[in-house]
This record gives structure tokens, C-alpha cells and sequence, in this order.
């Protein structure tokens, strides 16, 4: 998060609006529970905070069947070979809807090179403490305004997180965008932003 705080100094802002995604979003809401007083507003896609994903591991049988390839990554060696099996065939089910043959060709030269999937599925493992309550930082006392968006055919993130957000974070809006799956603003880019900027044109 350091990083974040020296663009921020660097481009001489001492406030600023964060939009980010999936693991991105994780960091973001951890980024955005510390450093409330510098966020102007922030959109967060299809990831819950670390508290809320946590609670909903612990308490929702639908998210934890959703989670399962999170568990599954952390045994060594297995989770790589499975990903690699038939050419990568994972990545022509995941990725079929966002940019084509080319786009998923490109995926499997970049991830078929020594050690090319061990280390985005280490960002799995190692992050796995992430939601251990001991690291989750206090509650902000004001909040900025933010947006919270799932896509409707989400397979990884539960829109029961959207409710339970909103207890967490004051100001929050939370819109499902219909008939878009995990990966929502490269599925239908073009409603994504819509949404945003309806969001952001707000007084």
C-alpha cells in the first residue's frame, strides 16, 4: 500500500478516487479502511473487504463453495498441474467471453514459461492470511462515498456480500450489473462504465 501513498505524493494530490478489481479490490478496501481521510470516492468490483470475506467463509455455505479453487490453491504442486492440463483448457472456459482467441493465447504463452503459474498461484497462498482477524485494521469513523459492484453471474463472489458491505461501510452503494460474470469491465465495458460514471457525476 506504500505504493499507492508515494503516486499519491508524487502527483502532488492529497486525495484521490480508487477504483479496482477482484484481488485489487481486496487491497483497496484494506487501502481504504486505513486511509479513509484520503479517498475522495472509490468504486471496488466483485471483492469484498477482508472482514466481510471472512465472515462470509465462516458463515455462508454459498461462498465457500464458491471459494473452493482459494483452498485448493494452497497445496503445493497440484493446483499448477491442473491449470496446465490439456493446454491450459482452464483458461479457454474462464476467459471465453473476454477478447478472443488471441486474448487466450496470450494467456497461455505468458503463464506456459517456467514457473509462469506458480507465482500468481503463490499470490494465492500467501495472501491466504490476509483474512486472519488479526490483520484486519479498525473501522473508519466517516466514510467517503463509494460504489460496490458484482456482476449477476459472479461464480467466485457471493452478492451476499452487497448487504453486508453496506453494515460495514457508510455511504456505500451497491448495484448488481445484470447478465456480466466475474470479470465485469472486460465482459460488458461498456455498462460498467455507465455505471461509474452515473456514480461519480454525483454531487
Amino acid at each position: 500500500m506504500w505504493r499507492i501513498m508515494f503516486l499519491l505524493h508524487f502527483l502532488g494530490r492529497q486525495k484521490f478516487t480508487l477504483v479496482a478489481h477482484d484481488w485489487g479490490a481486496v487491497i483497496g478496501w484494506h487501502f481504504i479502511t486505513k486511509h479513509m481521510d484520503m479517498i475522495e470516492r472509490y468504486i471496488m468490483m466483485d471483492a469484498p473487504s477482508q472482514k466481510i470475506a471472512r465472515k462470509l467463509f465462516s458463515t455462508s455455505k454459498t461462498q465457500f463453495k464458491m471459494s473452493w479453487y482459494i483452498f485448493f490453491y494452497q497445496m503445493p504442486w497440484l493446483p499448477e498441474f491442473f491449470v496446465r492440463m490439456m493446454d491450459f483448457h482452464l483458461f479457454d472456459v474462464v476467459f471465453r467471453q473476454h477478447g478472443g482467441p488471441d486474448v487466450i493465447e496470450a494467456f497461455k504463452y505468458t503463464f506456459s514459461k517456467p514457473n509462469g503459474m506458480t507465482y500468481p498461484i503463490n499470490y494465492y497462498r500467501q495472501n491466504f492470511r490476509f483474512f486472519t482477524k488479526r490483520l484486519m485494521p479498525p473501522r473508519p469513523k466517516t466514510f467517503a462515498p463509494g460504489l460496490y459492484l458484482i456482476g449477476e453471474k459472479d461464480l467466485y463472489i457471493s452478492k451476499e456480500s452487497g448487504p453486508l458491505m453496506q453494515q460495514e461501510f457508510d455511504n456505500l452503494e451497491f448495484r448488481v450489473v445484470p447478465d456480466v460474470d466475474h470479470f465485469l469491465q472486460q465482459h460488458k465495458p461498456e455498462v460498467v462504465n455507465q455505471y461509474m460514471r452515473e456514480f461519480l457525476s454525483k454531487s
